[in-house]
């Protein structure tokens, strides 16, 4: 719960940079809107780092973990990567989002070992708090996009 949160904070700080820094995509993109950070390479970054940190933190160092830590940092590069292939942003757009990204999530990951998990564990109630801003903003994160989707729908619609 405490990453999925983490990656909905993460891509609402990213949405804000793009409004701030306003860099527009490649000429031959598909989409008009600004480019920079890319955030999808921001999402990959969070989920990849994250998982990867969980899984080689506060543990034994086992080469299963270390297996699972390659593997999905692995996968979100090249997921990154496609991002430039298929024309959808510039290398230094996805550069920056991925690193935003990956800066989040062990931002993320050290606050919730330090201070979140260990109250969580003396005080179990207050779960009832994070389940509820977690949810509260996966709503607001998944009724914003699909907003702006039927906006981008219908203007395509029209044109």
């Amino acid at each position: 719960m405490w990453c999925l949160f983490g990656s909905v904070v993460a891509s609402i700080n990213c949405k804000v940079l793009k409004r701030v820094i306003k860099q527009q995509r490649p000429a031959y993109a598909r989409r008009p809107d600004p480019g920079m950070p890319s955030s999808h390479a921001n999402s990959l970054a969070f989920l990849a780092t994250y998982v990867a940190g969980a899984a080689t933190v506060g543990g034994a160092l086992t080469l299963q973990s270390q297996v699972c830590a390659l593997g999905v940092l692995t996968a979100a590069l090249f997921l990154t990567w496609l991002r430039v292939a298929l024309g959808y942003h510039t290398l230094a757009q996805v550069a920056v989002g991925y690193v935003v990204g990956a800066a989040s999530a062990a931002g993320w990951l050290w606050l919730g070992m330090r201070s979140v998990f260990p109250s969580l564990a003396q005080h179990p109630q207050r779960l009832v708090w994070l389940q509820g801003a977690t949810l509260l903003a996966v709503v607001f994160f998944a009724c914003k996009n699909v907003a702006q989707w039927l906006r981008d729908h219908r203007a395509a619609k029209l044109a």
